[in-house]
């Protein structure tokens, strides 16, 4: 009886030991594992271009990032300034001639509804505001155009307000986060083939014509600058690969449209360039 006593007893003392010791070596593995998150955190992350987006230590490296990064937020600000006018000479144009011949509706629509996508996603995604600022400006002055040559060629009616509604719920959907990340990624990914579709058929009508018509370079030129300065930015501060890959494709075919409209203006006045078509 009392063998099996003493015996219960250093059973007992072994288990408890045990148990000491492994939340000993539970509480230094513990400790072990907060350290090495620390250290995960302080090493560099890489992002989509595959450059580390901390700070490497060295001071000229700092150096050359902060004046870097003081570049990129100067252009913003001159994108933000361009922006403010970049479809006013369109505008214009298509009121000063009461036409909107050589102007495409559905390239003009197709980039409304991309960069309305473009806007959200980085509202959604908690991006800087510089960044994308131009980007409102933008949509406003696509609706406002969108509306110009619809009453330019009488085609304001209510059946439209189905179209609306569906824009507007697709909006809100995508600035309120409401799409999981797949969906959020599609979102911004069709962009890519959206905006790309509205400089084509925009090119594809000139070239068919062999006219610009009533089409603004000026306007297109302050988008092909525009998009220049966002593809660096996206490089440097968002580091956002499908942003990237969109605005690229879409600058390939914004010079391809500003390009045909200042050879087809200067065709048609051979006797020499006037300042003028720029702006019609």
């Amino acid at each position: 009886m009392c063998c099996t006593h003493a015996n219960r007893v250093r059973s007992r003392g072994k288990i408890n030991k045990q148990r000491l010791e492994r939340g000993c070596f539970h509480e230094i593995t513990s400790f072990e594992s907060v350290l090495s998150m620390a250290a995960e955190n302080i090493r560099p992350h890489h992002n989509s271009f595959g450059n580390t987006s901390s700070f490497s230590g060295d001071d000229d490296t700092m150096e050359t990032d902060s004046l870097l990064l003081s570049v990129c937020t100067f252009l913003s600000y001159t994108v933000v300034a361009n922006t403010f006018y970049y479809k006013a000479p369109q505008v214009y144009a298509i009121i000063h001639s009461g036409s909107s011949a050589g102007v495409s509706l559905t390239s003009v629509v197709l980039e409304w509804i991309a960069y309305s996508i473009m806007l959200t996603y980085h509202y959604a995604m908690d991006y800087p505001l510089e960044t994308y600022l131009e980007i409102i400006l933008m949509v406003l002055q696509d609706c406002v155009l969108t509306i110009v040559i619809l009453a330019s060629r009488d085609m304001l009616r209510l059946n439209m307000i189905p179209y609306i509604f569906a824009y507007l719920l697709g909006f809100f959907a995508i600035a309120r986060n409401w799409l999981s990340d797949n969906m959020m990624f599609f979102a911004i990914a069709i962009t890519t083939p959206i905006l790309c579709w509205s400089k084509v058929d925009q090119l594809i009508e000139i070239l068919w014509t062999q006219d610009p018509g009533s089409l603004s370079a000026l306007s297109w030129f302050i988008v092909v600058y525009d998009t220049a300065v966002r593809i660096l930015t996206t490089m440097v501060i968002t580091k956002d690969l499908p942003m990237f890959i969109n605005l690229t494709a879409s600058e390939v075919l914004n010079v391809a449209v500003f390009t045909s409209i200042i050879y087809f203006n200067f065709k048609k006045n051979r006797t020499g360039w006037k300042p003028v078509e720029l702006v019609q």
